[in-house]
């Protein structure tokens, strides 16, 4: 998994190389001067303050001023670009996630709610996206100015020196240790965080029943318990920070005092001045510094690794098969089910179904709750696929067409229409690809100009999430508008009347065969009265479709 991370590092500095260059030519600059700082402090206070020359102190004063005003500005320069560099890299990798969640098999969604989803990509590219963080594109910078430091320690006074170098491997194992703590938790809260991102969105879905039988008072006290278990492992976190920040506090404090004894002893004897050990002393800050910023990036790492291997496991995903070949919409003849098995665990829903539906078929299927009505039509299209049998259209297994190619042969109303929260016009022309007067057309022969004229802009109205602003008949008839405009060759209408009274029904499945009487019909129904629209009667059960006559 460390080796997927490096290669995604890797990755994203190729992608962003150009940016990543000025990043580090200006770590560069910005070590250039953390070396000459020393050396202008240890003039002014050997070369004017022992000299009392005031002329010199003046010139070497401004000289460390504009040193540090450009560090300064090399330093917003660095951030402007690694933000950049960042955000693109985030903006990327959501763009990736949700092309990769498109394509992946519809039982991922029955599994995770929507709120789940949504909040574990943007977690985890949010914490993947910190792979290109500054802190971790400086390391350049921080060898540069280790090497910068250590020939600055070793020419003012080796021996000295050496004292600084015998805490690296201090600071490294307070580190090292912190790291798998830290690791540990994050993974903690990774695992708490997704529990309540799909017990919130639960609640929200069942938000009806909680109202109904009055559950506030239980759902508040669900709601503490799972907040407390993310803030426990959160304290703990801060915890773990705070005392790895402390540690290489009084690591840094052990070593400056020991530096100002060792300095002050050399002092005392002429081999060092003051402005030499104050030198040594802003130059082991120099060393130590860096040493302990990449000592520091496998904590770093461990509170973003977590996100990176799910997120890695995410892209690792199953997606729906799809084959090469296409078929043209125009070109439908034959849809052959032959020996169609599918089950849930150990029980059968379809066994070894057989049907072959034509071109101008109006078929109906019924049966009981249950039996496998709702399946049959997923595995139609192609959301789930048989664990034995094959369907064919055309004479073609359509394991071996595209998926989206075969898709489009298909147009559905179903139980449960699901409108988008947009305007009217974009949620009949999905595609946006139909010209307004077919749309006006279709509209009209449907009788659904009421529904639009009774709406504050008509076509333009917002329609909000899953039509919460219209009625289950409405939605229904504009669920029927939307698949004439796709213009499929096989309709699929899943309990199409369920929201009507008997003249809308009527009415409605009039409206359905006069639109369709060229092309195909399948009806899944329970309702008798619309039996009488169609050809073909096949009851399900056992898994099994027998013809009705």
């Amino acid at each position: 998994m460390n080796r997927k991370i490096v290669r995604i590092f890797i990755e994203a500095v190729l992608r962003y190389k150009g940016r990543i260059i000025s990043i580090m030519i200006t770590f560069i600059i910005a070590s250039l001067f953390t070396f000459l700082n020393p050396i202008i402090i240890r003039n002014i206070m050997d070369q004017g303050m022992a000299k009392k020359d005031f002329r010199y102190i003046y010139m070497q004063s401004i000289l460390l001023l504009l040193v540090y005003v450009g560090q300064q500005l090399i330093n917003l320069f660095q951030a402007k670009l690694s933000t950049e560099v960042k955000n693109r890299f985030i903006n990327d990798l959501m763009g990736k996630s949700f092309a990769k969640l498109m394509k992946l098999k519809l039982e991922y969604f029955n599994k995770n709610n929507s709120a789940e989803i949504v909040n574990r990509l943007y977690h985890d590219a949010d914490r993947t996206g910190q792979i290109v963080d500054r802190n971790i594109i400086s390391i350049v910078s921080y060898a540069i100015g280790m090497i910068s430091g250590s020939i600055g320690l070793i020419l003012l006074n080796w021996k000295l020196s050496i004292l600084v170098f015998l805490f690296v491997p201090v600071k490294f194992m307070i580190v090292y240790f912190m790291s798998l703590r830290n690791e540990q938790l994050e993974r903690e809260v990774i695992v708490k965080s997704s529990e309540f991102s799909a017990w919130f969105g639960n609640i929200v879905n069942g938000i009806r029943e909680v109202k109904l039988w009055n559950l506030y008072h239980a759902k508040g006290e669900e709601y503490s318990s799972q907040q407390q278990k993310i803030l426990g492992i959160n304290k703990k976190r801060e915890m773990v920070n705070t005392y790895n920040l402390c540690g290489d506090s009084l690591v840094n404090a052990v070593l400056t005092v020991l530096t100002y004894i060792g300095g002050g002893w050399l002092v005392s004897k002429g081999r060092l001045s003051m402005g030499e050990v104050v030198a040594f002393l802003v130059y082991s800050i120099s060393l130590t510094g860096p040493i302990t910023s990449i000592i520091n990036l496998r904590y770093f790492v461990s509170g973003i690794k977590p996100s990176i291997e799910r997120m890695l496991n995410f892209f690792e995903l199953d997606e729906e098969p799809s084959g090469q070949d296409i078929i043209a919409n125009c070109d439908f003849k034959e849809l052959i089910l032959e020996d169609v098995t599918y089950a849930y665990g150990e029980n059968k829903v379809i066994d070894n179904l057989n049907v072959k539906i034509e071109r101008g078929d109006k078929i109906a299927i019924v049966g009981k709750n249950g039996v496998g009505k709702t399946t049959l039509i997923q595995l139609l299209l192609g959301f789930i696929q048989p664990i034995d049998g094959t369907i064919y259209i055309n004479g073609k297994n359509i394991r071996d067409l595209q998926l989206n190619n075969y898709r489009q042969l298909f147009s559905l109303v179903s139980q449960n229409v699901y409108l988008f929260k947009d305007s009217l016009l974009c949620n009949l022309d999905l595609k946006r690809d139909c010209d307004m007067e077919e749309i006006k057309s279709v509209c009209n022969r449907n009788g659904i100009d009421p529904i639009i004229h009774k709406l504050r802009y008509d076509y333009d109205s917002l329609i909000e999430e899953n039509g919460a602003n219209l009625s289950g008949g409405e939605r229904q008839k504009l669920a029927l508008v939307r698949a004439i405009i796709k213009k499929g060759e096989i309709l699929i209408l899943d309990e199409p009347t369920s929201n009507y009274d008997a003249v809308s029904a009527d009415t409605f499945m009039d409206r359905v065969v006069k639109e369709y009487q060229d092309k195909t019909i399948i009806i899944i129904t329970h309702d008798n009265r619309v039996l009488n629209k169609v050809d073909k009667i096949y009851n399900l059960e056992q898994g099994k479709l027998t013809a009705v006559s």
